[in-house]
Formats: C-alpha cells, structure tokens, sequence
C-alpha cells in the first residue's frame, strides 16, 4: 500500500486477545530459581519448564485461589512482557500479531507511533486495574501519543482485547463523569478496530471452569485423553481455569432467546444462558462463585433509564448488553471478524466418579457425535457472540443514543489446503489466523492511514436474524 500512496496517520496501539501475550517470571519458589526473567508462557522456555517440572509451572502460572481479595499467590510475581516480541508470535514460527506488525513497519510504523499494550491476560479486567494500574497507562500512552503525533489514536485489538478495550470506555466514564470521560475519548481516540472480539463470551469458558475441558479434549480418543489426562490432571486444568479471572470476562453474556440452545446438557437438566450463574453455585466452589456474584454481571439491562453509565458498578462494565456506547460521535466502530467454521456452544455432561475431585462433572464422551453442540462462528467464537453487537444491537439507539458509528465487516472462511499451508493461507478467517488475512490487514491499513470512509459494511452471514430474537 505504500507503494499507492497510503502512509502513517494515526499512532496505533495494539491490543492483544487471550493468551497471545508473553509472561516472565520476577519472583517465583525455589524450584524456579533459575526462570528469573525468562518466560513462563509463551516461547520455547515454556514447553521446557512444563516438561521440566510441571508442577512448578503450574503453580507459578496459576493465580492465587486462597483469598478473594489477593491476585498473586504467595512469593510470586508473573508480569507480561513488553514490545512487540510480547505479541508477534507464541512460538517461533507461529505468528499471531507478526503479519500486522510487519504490514505496519513496511508502510512506515515503528515504536515512535506503534505501540502493543501488553497486559497479564490471566487477569480479569479489574485486576488488571488493581494491581497493574492497565487502565491509567493506557490513558497516558494515548494521550502522549495525541501530543506527540497532533493525531487521534486508532485502536487495534483482537478477541479478549475488544473486550478489554470497552471496559476500558466505560472505565473512563465512570472515572471522569458529567461527560468528561466521554469528551476525552471523542477527543483522544479516532477509531476502535474490533478483530474477532468475543463481545458476548464463549461457551468453551463454561465447560472450561465446569471440568477444564472443551472441544479439543472432547473429540480426543480415548488413549491420546488417557495420556493427557495423565501429564496434566482434570482437576490440574479446572483449578487452573478457575484461578485466572480472565475466564470469567469470557463466559457467555445475554439471554436465552439469543442465545437458543442449551449450553449445558446434564442428566435431565438444560442450563441456559440464564441458568448459568446458579448452576456454577451447585457445581464449582466458594472462592469462584464469590468472584463471580461480586465482580461480574451476565444478563441484559432492561431499563437504561435507572442508572447512567457513569453511576453503573464496574461489575457491568465488560458486558456490553448492559452498558452503552460513550458520547463519541466522532469515534468510528469497525467489527471485522470471519465466520463458516464449525464452532462449539454446548455440551454433553456426566457425574465425575473421581473420589475427591474438585469437578464434580466431567465431559460425557462414550459418544463423540452428543457431547458437543456446534454452530456458525470462527472455530473458537460463535457467531452471535462476534457480531451480534455490532451488526444489530449498536445500530439502534437504546444502547447506542448518540448514534456511535458501528461498521460490521465479515470475511468469509476460505483456507487454501493443508498441505500448501498449515495455517490456511491468507484468506483464512479463523479466529487467530486471521490476523494474516490480506483483506482484513487491508481494511486496517485503510483505517489507519486515514482512509476509513473504504471500509464499508459487508455481512454475508446469518447475524442479521439475531436481531428477531
């Protein structure tokens, strides 16, 4: 695109998704006396410390489970690492941001006007606040780069950052009322880029804090689930699970209507969306549900005349169904997200018959065609949950009253085969591996530069009929 003319507008801040963010060790247990400074997730050092001693990794990587109140458990310290290098890839070889950070560089980006804001995405958007202070640097990154630059920010994210970048407006108004949050994002920020944000959750966080399962162990045969099962236990993956608050930030949001069928299928019960938070109260424990009744709202906000956003507790901040778009008439929303993989939205599931196990339920697989219900989404997000914000609900007024302009763009799924590439090739729209996707980085590029009046909404998809229910 340089070579057409197009070149750096905006200063652009990169916001990463779940578990796309390097995590080193500051201050760990004896058995990590050597991991000083070197990644505990993420990278080649992982997989050595896990098959290493994986115990050890696992109670440095796991979150504190004892006191509601404390993050970090005792005599530890895992931070996210910074640059770039936090984000562009997972494993040498393994891209996630790389693609766009390269496109960025070629058309005249660097660290003078690119920045990834790295955050610990074990922690839930509150944490995040309370112990890292996420929100107040993000501020100050924006607002240094508007001084700097004389131009508005343009926000770049992906899956769990979309997420964390909403809770992060509505942080601003609640800290700055009587509109003067709202004011400082319509001035400070240009244009938000949601790629493939789970704005309404994933069913696979459910089953995850459920059993520490999900599709991938599911369809598992069962010597290869033996063997896994064996390196690192159920109960391992659910207390693990359960500690990092991030999970609950990903757990489905709205109602049964929207979302239909059941999440959950379990001797003659069916837990809907509604039916979610009272059926972890019997299956989970008291540290997670406490966590769950005291930080996090889950349904749909019936009357936006009781309380103005700025008055909302921030337990309703990262559930858009129940919060509105800001006072920022001049910040452009683009959704840009794929869609036509098969994608999981419920389960099949069983007693656990293990004695004295934390999970008290367990995937039923004697038979792999019942245990999972699948739909439309990007192969980890369900469609409605990628779209149905942006191409139904903010286009009306009751949760977006100063008409926020909310562009919805979808990229149909089309891998070229495996054996050319493994990740699909550069039409592929699942829910990673579409940061590599050549229109979709296109459509950034347009944005960016100062261009965005080119990307135009296009849905090609069902998401439309969401509106109906």
């Amino acid at each position: 695109m340089k070579k057409e003319g197009y070149t750096p507008k905006h200063p652009v801040i990169l916001m990463p998704g779940y578990i796309t963010t390097q995590l080193e060790l500051w201050e760990g247990h004896q058995c990590a006396n050597s991991y000083f400074r070197t990644n505990i997730f993420g990278g080649f050092d992982m997989f050595n410390k896990v098959l290493g001693n994986r115990k050890c990794w696992l109670n440095h990587i796991q979150l504190n489970r004892e006191d509601t109140d404390r993050i970090d458990p005792e005599g530890v310290r895992v931070r996210n690492s910074e640059g770039a290098r936090s984000a562009d890839y997972f494993v040498p070889g393994f891209y996630v941001w790389a693609v766009i950070i390269n496109d960025l560089g070629n058309l005249g980006y660097d660290v003078n006007n690119m920045y990834v804001a790295s955050y610990d995405w074990r922690l839930s958007f509150a944490q995040l606040q309370k112990r890292d202070a996420y929100f107040n640097r993000l501020k100050s990154k924006i607002e240094f780069f508007m001084e700097v630059h004389s131009e508005k920010v343009v926000i770049v994210s992906h899956s769990m950052g979309s997420q964390l970048y909403l809770y992060f407006q509505q942080w601003m108004i609640h800290q700055y009322p009587n509109g003067e949050g709202d004011a400082w994002l319509d001035k400070h920020v240009a244009s938000f880029v949601n790629i493939a944000g789970p704005l309404l959750g994933v069913p696979k966080a459910l089953s995850a804090v459920l059993s520490g399962e999900m599709k991938d162990t599911a369809m598992m045969g069962s010597s290869l689930r033996y063997l896994f099962d064996k390196f690192i236990t159920r109960d391992e993956r659910t207390n693990l699970f359960r500690s990092w608050g991030s999970v609950r930030e990903l757990l489905p949001k709205g109602s049964n209507n929207l979302w239909g069928e059941p999440f959950v299928h379990y001797q003659d019960q069916k837990i809907n969306m509604e039916d979610m938070v009272n059926f972890f109260d019997n299956v989970t424990d008291d540290h997670f549900t406490t966590l769950i009744h005291r930080d996090h709202r889950y349904g749909v906000q019936s009357d936006f005349d009781e309380l103005s956003n700025a008055k909302r507790p921030a337990s309703y901040f990262s559930n858009p169904m129940m919060v509105q778009l800001p006072k920022t008439p001049n910040l452009k929303i683009f959704c840009l997200y794929g869609f036509g993989i098969e994608t999981e939205l419920g389960y099949q599931y069983m007693d656990n018959d293990e004695v004295d196990s934390l999970t008290k339920l367990k995937m039923d697989v004697r038979n792999v065609t019942k245990v999972l219900q699948q739909g439309d989404g990007d192969g980890s997000v369900p469609l409605v949950s990628l779209g149905h914000m942006c191409a139904n609900v903010w286009q009306e007024k009751r949760h977006n009253p100063h008409g926020v302009p909310v562009i919805t763009r979808e990229y149909p799924h089309n891998p070229v085969p495996l054996f050319e590439d493994l990740r699909g090739g550069y039409n592929t729209s699942d829910h990673v591996d579409i940061l590599s996707n050549a229109d979709m980085i296109r459509d950034v590029l347009y944005v960016v530069t100062g261009h965005s009046d080119k990307v135009h909404r296009r849905i090609m998809s069902s998401i439309e009929t969401y509106n109906l229910k």
